[in-house]
């Protein structure tokens, strides 16, 4: 375990350092890097102060089911599908996340048309930008400043499709082809007027044990949000569709 611990943090120095880092080593494979890091710092901490893990807590596309219910108040998240839905789905997300993407072109499509269009489950998005995503932040704030012009799902898919295009052009250009008020939608992000609630979400994330992206709660629905269990990961279709036809009388 050392020696895999010592091997990461060298290779992620280098990588970091080097000029070239982009040619040498793709997104999803750093962030891979990065989560296997988090999760062997884990294992580490937890030696050094006399406690022992079971098993490794999962990373990247993993798939994890939590058997706790717990429950998460959505606040002003951005819904889709029937508000009187009696199944909720609430995802924490971070529009630079590899996986997040994996999951928006491979699942959410299903997702959406048998569950979501059909009235039978309402969807939320709260985000959860990472620190080691540098236009995460920018992005997230973004989807809730096209959400002022009532744009927020065509941005959230504009986003989702290009995690790797995020720059402020990028979010410009989308905000036009959307059809936005681009200077409305500038005004908004240049004075960072949704920083503090995302923020704020992602306290309410890390409050659930949610420690990376996407992280979904499903479940029942509640006045304010949805009491569910945990499911990590970028995970197909036939995983949400067993959950939900338990769910959805």
């Amino acid at each position: 375990m050392w020696s895999r611990f010592i091997w990461l943090v060298a290779i992620t120095t280098v990588l970091v350092a080097s000029a070239d880092a982009q040619d040498l080593v793709s997104c999803r494979q750093t962030d891979e890097i990065l989560a296997e890091l988090r999760d062997l710092r884990m294992l580490v901490d937890n030696l050094v102060n006399g406690r022992t893990l079971t098993q490794r807590p999962p990373s990247g596309a993993q798939a994890q089911i939590a058997a706790a219910t717990i429950k998460v108040d959505v606040g002003n998240s951005p819904l889709l599908g029937s508000k009187e839905a009696a199944v909720t789905i609430v995802e924490f997300t971070d529009f630079q996340c590899p996986y997040c993407n994996q999951f928006f072109l491979q699942t959410f499509p299903e997702l959406k048309k048998n569950y979501i269009d059909s009235g039978k489950v309402r969807f939320f998005n709260m985000d959860f930008p990472l620190n080691i995503h540098g236009n995460a932040l920018r992005a997230a704030q973004a989807g809730r400043c096209a959400g002022d012009q009532n744009l927020f799902w065509p941005m959230h898919d504009r986003m989702q499709s290009n995690p790797q295009q995020l720059e402020l052009k990028n979010l410009l250009d989308y905000a036009h082809d959307i059809g936005l008020d681009v200077t409305l939608f500038r005004g908004c992000l240049d004075t960072e007027k949704y920083k503090v609630v995302i923020l704020q979400e992602g306290s309410e994330a890390v409050s659930k044990a949610v420690r990376g992206t996407p992280t979904f709660v499903i479940g029942k629905s509640t006045a304010t949000g949805v009491e569910g269990t945990i499911v990590v990961g970028a995970q197909p279709y036939e995983l949400f569709d067993k959950m939900l036809k338990n769910l959805v009388q």
